[in-house]
């Protein structure tokens, strides 16, 4: 097989896939009571646009939900399925497929399909909505007393017109589905998950440069959990020759950018259900920010990265009001400002000597941070002070597979020095929470 031949490497996955699948049948969409979730191993944003897409299709094509090729990729344990249910049925006889019955009503993991499904959801919110105008008209007629002739037949259409569109939702919900053995498709790692998730045959729309870029961070977090950055690295390096026939697209200029990558895939990827809708992973931003400033604001990315994992440690930490507190003691000079600046400090080397926690614990919060900054500084003209390379170039938190450094990116500063954050005002900075140490 010649090195790094696509097709080929993905006819082996799509063998090694084959190995983990349960069987096939159907759910319905509409009455089910595990919810769908979707983004696990492909967090794809979902877009109007191809919601709108995709129900306009429905409208004009129908909705072939128990054609195999849309078939909805359902990734689960075998245990929480019912045992009295024979799902090894070839999809020849759509008739005989079995209707899928689970065990829980916990969350079920589907690899894609998120745009058919918010598509049909939509499509059938606009039938009930008619459905409620209708029955509403019907129930004007059946008040009439002497309806005339025309009244009456418009009752009889409205009788028609209603269990057709009954029916209609009761069976758009019935959606084709095959089912994977999650223990046997993550056995060794996720890779089989994700090449299943972007493997469908049915695409509403290919695979973008960014959704490459999110793709590639991925495997380079798996590889970065197993072995370290070397391994993250290693991943990197061969995309790269894999890729080096497409030297002018976008993307090839940014996969050099090593140090780049890595803030990508340790401090922006994990916040990704925030960051895939901002510009840190826009291939097309990323590319034209690549100039002489870009190292200092990835160093600056990662710094506030770390300040999220300081604030998430379990470890002691002191209270914001009493930090306030003692910075206004300092400020204000006087008996108590020297011993006071001493607490600081001693509570700083206290605070960079925690360990880190899960700083995805905020990503919930970031939009609203998003939000607000964007209402405070819509009419900010003015730049927030001037560069500071020993901030944007210091990692506070000592990293058990540390990042390489250029000799040009400064020295850190001493513990007990007490740098000030001073960085050009921007909406990307201003999404992470800077000013809260």
């Amino acid at each position: 097989m010649p090195e790094n031949d696509p097709a080929a490497e993905a006819q082996q996955l799509n063998q090694e896939v084959e190995t983990a699948r349960i069987g096939n049948g159907y759910i319905n969409i509409l009455d089910l009571e595990n919810p769908l979730i979707f983004g696990t191993y492909n967090d794809r944003p979902e877009k109007m646009s191809e919601i709108n897409k995709m129900m306009t299709s429905f409208e004009r094509h129908g909705i072939q939900s128990m054609d195999e090729k849309n078939a909805l990729v359902i990734i689960i344990e075998r245990s929480r399925l019912s045992g009295n249910q024979s799902l090894d049925v070839p999809w020849t006889d759509i008739n005989a497929l079995p209707h899928v019955r689970f065990l829980d009503t916990a969350g079920l993991t589907l690899a894609s399909g998120q745009h058919r499904v918010a598509a049909l959801r939509k499509l059938m919110q606009t039938h009930t909505d008619e459905l409620v105008v209708q029955l509403k008209r019907l129930e004007r007629l059946q008040n009439i007393d002497n309806p005339s002739p025309a009244q009456q037949e418009e009752h009889r259409d409205l009788r028609e017109h209603i269990a057709e569109l009954k029916g209609a939702m009761q069976i758009k919900g019935k959606w084709g589905v095959k089912l994977y053995d999650a223990d046997i498709l993550l056995a060794s790692g996720k890779h089989l998950a994700r090449h299943l998730s972007r493997n469908q045959s049915l695409h509403v729309y290919t695979e973008t440069e960014g959704e490459v870029l999110v793709s590639l961070l991925r495997d380079m977090a798996d590889a970065n959990e197993r072995d370290g950055q070397a391994g993250a690295i290693s991943v990197l390096q061969k995309e790269i020759k894999g890729s080096e026939k497409d030297k002018n697209t976008w993307n090839s200029k940014i996969l050099h950018n090593t140090s780049l990558m890595l803030c990508l895939m340790e401090d922006i990827l994990p916040l990704g259900p925030h960051y895939r809708k901002r510009k840190e992973l826009t291939v097309r931003w990323l590319h034209q920010a690549m100039n002489v400033s870009m190292g200092m604001y990835t160093r600056w990315m990662s710094r506030q990265a770390d300040v999220l994992r300081l604030l998430a440690s379990q470890d002691e930490f002191p209270k914001y009001q009493d930090t306030c507190n003692m910075i206004e003691v300092i400020a204000a000079g006087g008996k108590d400002a020297e011993t006071t600046h001493a607490r600081v400090v001693e509570l700083r080397a206290q605070i960079l000597a925690s360990e880190p926690g899960d700083f995805m614990i905020f990503s919930k919060f970031l939009p609203a941070i998003d939000n607000e900054a964007i209402k405070h500084f819509a009419k900010f003209k003015g730049a927030l002070g001037t560069w500071d390379l020993s901030i944007c170039c210091w990692r506070p938190r000592p990293s058990k597979h540390p990042r390489p450094r250029s000799s040009r990116s400064g020295s850190a500063p001493p513990v007990g020095a007490s740098p000030r954050p001073r960085i050009p005002a921007s909406p990307a900075l201003i999404s992470f929470p800077s000013a809260i140490i």
